[in-house]
């Protein structure tokens, strides 16, 4: 029974060690909109491709983070630098707190221009 026990913990200690993979080098981009203050949104993934706070879009206190980007759905966006994701597949996260559904349409990513 010993044997059967450390086989177990074994297997344990190598899905942990799966799951602990640094998933953060090698992006083209990373917004985190942790900055607090100013108009931009530093790439803290490859660091080429900072972003510019557009309208009146600030940051606030964050829900994850001390500080998250606020958009009031007014024309406020952030611009990324040209050729940020040309060329390369894309993906997109994020999390939105909708404070009203006023607006018609909301767009969370766009390439439009790329």
């Amino acid at each position: 029974m010993k044997h059967g026990v450390v086989a177990l913990c074994l297997a344990l200690m190598l899905c942990v060690q799966q799951v602990s993979a640094d998933i953060t080098s090698n992006l083209t981009a990373w917004y985190k909109f942790d900055e607090g203050s100013g108009s931009t949104a530093t790439d803290d993934g490859s660091g080429a491709h900072n972003g510019t706070l557009n309208a009146d879009a600030t940051y606030t206190t964050g829900h994850i983070g001390a500080y998250a980007l606020s958009l009031d759905g007014t024309g406020d966006n952030v611009t990324a630098a040209s050729g940020a994701i040309a060329g390369y597949p894309a993906s997109g996260c994020t999390w939105v707190n909708y404070q009203s559904t006023t607006s018609a349409t909301s767009t969370l990513f766009s390439n439009l221009g790329l």
